[in-house]
């Protein structure tokens, strides 16, 4: 559970009973080996014991304790990312709950601008589901790979995602107005606008309020690469739409 942890997590994954609890806690602060934090926290005297009991356990109950910890810590209403590590670690590979809180503790540090946590938590959760993954996984991780300046990579999910049949129009038109995006920042420009001109189609009949999104990203492609009056025609359609 780390070294600062609840003592009352911790008890159930041990399975112990409030009497058996009270007196193994009890032993462990007056041995020195555990000291209060805040509230009902308990934190080990030194970092370096945490590691070393971690350590002497075998790595099958390892695994089995990471699962246990993470149920509990879902019971006990944890922050997302507090309990996705324990997902991660136990390899809870298909485990609905499992990907939806790694995936959920993706999504909170991207909201937030963590790029980086982000990245880590959306591409453990997409190896968690398996295949095919999930295309919201897909869309999000897309996301933070650019934000993380990983565009290449990004381009790559685009393209997987615009590959599954099942994805709704307005869906698809999000996936080609941010694959546009992502080809737009390593330069490829006309691509990009490709990319938002697909978009138009698909949105122009049922989703006028998507096709002025995707007008606007095309006019700003064609304004880059060709100047203003090669934009001039793709404003004039927004107008128009």
């Amino acid at each position: 559970l780390g070294t600062r942890f609840r003592a009352a997590v911790a008890t159930e994954v041990a399975g112990l009973s409030a009497t058996e609890a009270a007196t193994e806690i009890d032993g462990l602060f007056r041995g020195g080996l555990l000291h209060a934090a805040d509230g009902e926290w308990a934190r080990f005297t030194h970092a370096l014991i945490r590691q070393g009991v971690y350590e002497d356990i075998a790595p099958p109950v390892r695994s089995d304790l990471h699962a246990a910890c993470f149920r509990a810590l879902i019971s006990f209403g944890a922050y997302p990312a507090e309990a996705a590590e324990h997902a991660m670690a136990a390899h809870l590979a298909g485990d609905p709950e499992a990907v939806a809180t790694v995936a959920r503790a993706g999504r909170e540090a991207l909201r937030v601008g963590a790029v980086r946590t982000a990245r880590h938590y959306l591409e453990a959760g997409i190896r968690l589901a398996g295949k095919p993954a999930p295309p919201e996984l897909l869309f999000d991780l897309g996301a933070a790979l650019v934000a993380d300046g990983a565009s290449e990579d990004a381009v790559a999910v685009y393209g997987q995602l615009l590959g599954f049949s099942e994805l709704s129009t307005a869906d698809r038109i999000s996936v080609l107005r941010q694959l546009g995006h992502a080809l737009f920042i390593t330069g490829r420009i006309e691509r990009a606008a490709a990319c938002c001109e697909s978009a138009v189609g698909l949105a122009e009949q049922d989703h006028p309020a998507l096709a002025v999104g995707a007008l606007l990203d095309q006019a700003f492609h064609y304004r880059t690469h060709s100047g203003p009056r090669a934009a001039l025609r793709w404003e004039i359609g927004r107008a128009h739409v």
